[in-house]
């Protein structure tokens, strides 16, 4: 009987000896797989978030300007094109607003962050949105990197179409409980589109191209 109950104990041991490092094995797999899906989640997260802030801005600061009043097309006494110009106060001035705006948008109590549902992070596909939400802090690195380039299309015969896009350089960090992520978020949009008739001087072309 003593012999049997040795046997019984030992076979629980085991069993339970077995169970604790089953247990161990996963809780390092999940902390692997949470390890690995935490950058890609963060990095995923804040760039639709960077996006969205750098759309909202230019969006925002146009909403006091004439698109077209960004460029003037200057015309010689034969209706030959003479000289493209562009509005630099207008420029430094939309300038100055997108950085504002980008600044009070992660300054906010409540837009300077996203929540993530914790399964996400697990990287399997049934637990994703499941669970409480992880809060990622957002902040803002320096100043945004604000240029202005123009682009010279055809846009048919005797016809152009002089753009001027902004492209915004934002870096970003993450900031969770456990780790912290930089992120580069770049964005181009386009302010201004006017319409040229008549044949650009290749002067003026190359300009633009540059």
């Amino acid at each position: 009987m003593r012999r049997y109950y040795s046997k019984k104990a030992k076979l629980a041991a085991r069993a339970s000896a077995a169970a604790v490092i089953l247990v161990f094995l996963l809780l390092c797999y999940l902390h692997y797989r949470v390890e690995a899906y935490t950058e890609v989640i963060c990095t995923s997260s804040c760039s639709s978030f960077g996006q969205k802030v750098i759309n909202d801005a230019v969006i925002s600061s146009m909403q006091s300007f004439d698109t077209e009043s960004f460029v003037s097309v200057m015309y010689d006494d034969n209706g030959k094109i003479c000289g493209i110009t562009v509005n630099n106060e207008h420029i430094n001035i939309i300038t100055a607003q997108i950085t504002e705006q980008i600044a009070d948008a992660l300054s906010g109590e409540q837009g300077s962050r996203v929540l993530v549902p914790a399964g996400t992070f697990s990287g399997i596909s049934f637990l994703g949105g499941v669970g409480p939400d992880i809060k990622i802090e957002i902040f803002q690195v320096g100043s945004p990197d604000i240029e202005i380039v123009s682009a010279l299309e055809s846009a048919g015969v005797n016809q152009s179409v002089y753009k001027l896009y902004v492209n915004i350089t934002l870096e970003l960090s993450a900031v969770m409980p456990t780790k912290n992520v930089d992120i580069t978020v770049e964005r181009q949009l386009l302010i201004s589109e006017t319409v040229i008739i008549g044949e650009v001087p290749d002067v003026f072309a190359q300009q633009t191209a540059e």
